[in-house]
C-alpha cells in the first residue's frame, strides 16, 4: 500500500502501479501525491487507495519475476494448482485480496481502478478502456483513448475487474524512464480525482496543472479514438526484433517490414498505426496496429 485516504463510502478511487516492475513512474507519482494531501491537509471527498501491483519485480527493476503479471487475471489461471509456485500468483493473491477486501466496503458503482503503465517505446501517453462508460472517464485526460484491446488479449487486471462491474481503464503515462512519465501520471491522478468530484479544482498544486498543459500539449497531434485491428504475439524463442526507433501512433502502410524474427522479416498486415513496439526482452506481444476511428 503506497497510501490510504479515506473520508466516506461515496466514491472510491483505487491506483494501481507497477503491475510490470520496471514500470515505476505510477509508483513515484502515486507517493508525491500522498505527500502532498498530508502536507497540504487537502481534504478528498472519498476514499484514495493508491497499490503497488509487483513488489517483486519492482524491486529488481523487472517486467516479471516468472510470467507477466498482467497475463494472469483469469479465473482458470487463478484457480489453476500448476501455477502455484511462480512469483507473479502470489503477488496476485496478495494485491487480489486487498482489491477485494476494499470492494467489499465499498459500493461497486462508485468505484473505479486506475492501472497505471509506461511503455518501452516513445510517445506513449493514451488510455486503454473496456466500454463507453469508460471512455467518457478516459476523455477527461486529454489523450488518445484505445479499444477493443481487452477482446484479443486475455489476463489483464483491468479487464477482470470490469467483467466484475468495475470501472476499471489503464492509464499510460510514457515512456519507461522518462521523467516526463512521473508528471503525465500524477497529473492524471489529480485530475480524475477532480472529475469525479473527489476534490476541488483549485487544491491542485500549480506545477501538476502545468504537468497537466504539457501532457495535452504533446497528445494534441495525435488526439483521438482508436481501435486494436492486429496484434504480434510473440512466441517462445522467436527472436524477435523491432525495427529501430519506431515511435507509439506512428503510421504505418500494409506490408511495410517494421520487425523481424528468425524466420525472417515481419511485415504490418494493414495499415493504421502503431501502438507499443517492444523495445525490451520480456513482453508476448510485438506491436499492435490500431486504426483511428474518423479515419
Amino acid at each position: 500500500i503506497i497510501g490510504n485516504y479515506h473520508s466516506n463510502n461515496n466514491k472510491t478511487m483505487v491506483f494501481v502501479a507497477a503491475i510490470h516492475g520496471n514500470e515505476n513512474s505510477g509508483v513515484i507519482a502515486l507517493k508525491r501525491f500522498f505527500d502532498e494531501i498530508k502536507k497540504e491537509n487537502i481534504k478528498i471527498e472519498g476514499t484514495v487507495i493508491g497499490l503497488i501491483g509487483n513488489l517483486s519485480a519492482l524491486k529488481r527493476n523487472s517486467r516479471y519475476i516468472d510470467d507477466d503479471m498482467n497475463r494472469l487475471w483469469t479465473e482458470k489461471l487463478m484457480d489453476s494448482k500448476s501455477n502455484n509456485n511462480i512469483s507473479e500468483k502470489k503477488e496476485i493473491i496478495i494485491l487480489k485480496n486487498l482489491i477485494e477486501k476494499i470492494i467489499s466496503n465499498k459500493s461497486k458503482k462508485n468505484l473505479c481502478i486506475i492501472d497505471l503503465h509506461n511503455t518501452s517505446s516513445p510517445s506513449g501517453v493514451f488510455t486503454i478502456v473496456n466500454n463507453k462508460k469508460e471512455q467518457k472517464l478516459a476523455k477527461h485526460l486529454n489523450v488518445p483513448v484505445i479499444s477493443e484491446l481487452f477482446s484479443k488479449v486475455k489476463g489483464s487486471l483491468v479487464n477482470y475487474y470490469n467483467q466484475q462491474n468495475i470501472t476499471s481503464i489503464v492509464f499510460e503515462g510514457g515512456a519507461i524512464g522518462d521523467p516526463a512519465a512521473i508528471n503525465n501520471h500524477e497529473a492524471g491522478i489529480w485530475t480524475l480525482l477532480e472529475k469525479n468530484g473527489l476534490i476541488a479544482k483549485d487544491t491542485i498544486p500549480a506545477r501538476v496543472l502545468k504537468n497537466l498543459s504539457d501532457m495535452i500539449s504533446f497528445s494534441k497531434k495525435v488526439m483521438g479514438n482508436y481501435s486494436v485491428q492486429h496484434i504480434h504475439k510473440i512466441k517462445n524463442n522467436d527472436d524477435f526484433l523491432m525495427h529501430p526507433n519506431i515511435r507509439n501512433f506512428e503510421k504505418v502502410e500494409k506490408n511495410q517490414i517494421i520487425a523481424e524474427d528468425k524466420n525472417g522479416p515481419i511485415m504490418a498486415p494493414k495499415k493504421g498505426y502503431i501502438l507499443m513496439p517492444l523495445y525490451q526482452e520480456q513482453g508476448k506481444e510485438g506491436f499492435y496496429i490500431i486504426k483511428n476511428e474518423k479515419s
